[in-house]
């Protein structure tokens, strides 16, 4: 973002009483922390996607979950992304990645 961008952008904070991004003391660490969060989250997936596809193990899991899980994610990502929140769409979109993993998975392996 060139300078004169970023001081329309601070503007356009103001004129709307918004916080600035970063904001300044903690909250400026915490919305840095985010980011990070936004992209170690998706991991917590990787132990199902590998049981999946290393294991061929699809026992009790539910398709119509990942499904759903599926579709909410892509609404988040498309919220990140029309709000340009990056952490909200990195976290999201990773995730709508690995849910895509597991439900061609499912479907594969489990024969539905």
């Amino acid at each position: 973002m060139s300078l004169g961008q970023r001081h329309l952008h601070a503007r356009r904070r103001v004129a709307k009483q918004l916080e600035p991004f970063p904001a300044s003391g903690f909250r400026k660490y915490f919305d840095y922390f985010m980011y990070g969060v936004g992209i170690i989250m998706p991991i917590a997936l990787i132990p199902q996607v590998s049981a999946i596809y290393i294991h061929h193990d699809v026992a009790g899991i539910s398709l119509l979950t990942w499904l759903l899980l599926t579709f909410f994610n892509v609404l988040w990502s498309m919220y990140g992304l029309l709000h340009k929140d990056p952490p909200i769409l990195i976290a999201n979109t990773l995730l709508t990645i690995l849910d895509i993993a597991i439900v061609a998975g499912v479907l594969y392996y489990g024969g539905v």
